[in-house]
């Protein structure tokens, strides 16, 4: 596996030195890189393509993920994935972030070759520390089944990566461990199962439609 993603890192910055930069000046190069693809080598300014780009921080997104994975309960959010590959491969985009990162994290955990090689994109999550949409469908792909609880397999497959890749782990190994956010939203639950129920509505106004004070004087009205 380590010499496929050499290879294709290899490949990626033979593709991306081969190009030639021309003799326009700066301001010139840059309007290229903005109106023509959006995506530039940071070297030279010079225009890669999106296909050129997405192997290249594909190759550098394992090595990522694997020091991300060396710390127990640590995680990244998609925008720090996103910034981290674009600075270790020395390629910039335009392009929003979630109309390329998925295509990254996809081809990641299509590289792996090992059965019991645990998923390095389940430390990769949304703001709010939950999974993206595409991570049960790749773990469908991968096992043959897409995953019940999406969020408890992303755990799991979080600390197989902090014991595969060296982090230092409690005395116990340590244990599945939701982000602290999703961990805070599943505890809201009650031991059934059940989401909790949602506290009584205050009755509205007829008039203006605006919540009523417990007095049941609108105020806005009145």
């Amino acid at each position: 596996m380590r010499g496929q993603q050499a290879s294709a890192l290899r490949l990626a910055i033979g593709l991306l030195s081969a190009r030639q930069v021309s003799d326009s000046t700066f301001d010139e190069r840059f309007r290229v890189s903005e109106s023509v693809s959006g995506t530039w080598s940071v070297a030279d300014e010079s225009v890669v393509s999106y296909e050129d780009a997405v192997v290249a921080w594909t190759a550098v997104a394992v090595p990522h993920l694997e020091s991300v994975a060396g710390t127990y309960g640590s995680f990244v959010t998609y925008k720090e994935f996103g910034e981290a590959v674009q600075d270790a491969a020395g390629i910039r985009t335009k392009i929003l972030l979630h109309q390329w990162v998925g295509k990254v994290l996809t081809a990641v955990t299509a590289g792996g070759t090992a059965a019991d090689e645990p998923m390095l994109t389940a430390l990769v999550v949304r703001q709010d520390q939950g999974i993206g949409a595409g991570y049960a469908k790749a773990a469908g792909v991968r096992d043959g089944e897409i995953p019940e609880d999406p969020e408890l397999h992303a755990a799991r497959e979080r600390l197989a990566c902090y014991q595969r890749y060296g982090a230092t782990l409690p005395s116990n190994g340590g244990e599945p461990r939701f982000t602290p956010r999703v961990a805070a939203v599943r505890s809201g639950r009650l031991a059934s199962g059940a989401p909790r129920p949602d506290p009584p509505k205050r009755p509205a106004c007829p008039t203006c439609y605006l919540s009523l004070p417990a007095s049941g004087i609108c105020h806005n009205c009145d």
